[in-house]
């Protein structure tokens, strides 16, 4: 989790100010999981890179280091005209 983190963290950093939309598929590797696969990837794979994005949302590390970097959280609400 701790490379996931340190990515998003280092492309918010690197990021001119703006609105940015991060577009994740958390999910619990399950045997569901490991059973799926896209064209290209292995079976198993869908699942690794899934457990990785849940795991880095929930690494407090994310949320500290926005905070940090001054980022704004914002919904699809805030952005309605």
């Amino acid at each position: 989790t701790a490379p996931r983190v340190d990515q998003w963290l280092e492309a918010l950093r690197l990021a001119p100010p703006g609105d940015y939309l991060l577009i994740a598929h958390p999910a619990v590797s399950d045997a569901y999981m490991r059973s799926l696969g896209n064209k290209g990837p292995a079976s198993g794979d869908v699942a690794a890179e899934r457990a990785a994005e849940h795991a880095a949302l929930c690494d407090p590390r994310l949320l500290e280091g926005i905070r940090a970097l001054g980022v704004d959280l914002i919904s699809y609400r805030d952005l309605a005209p």
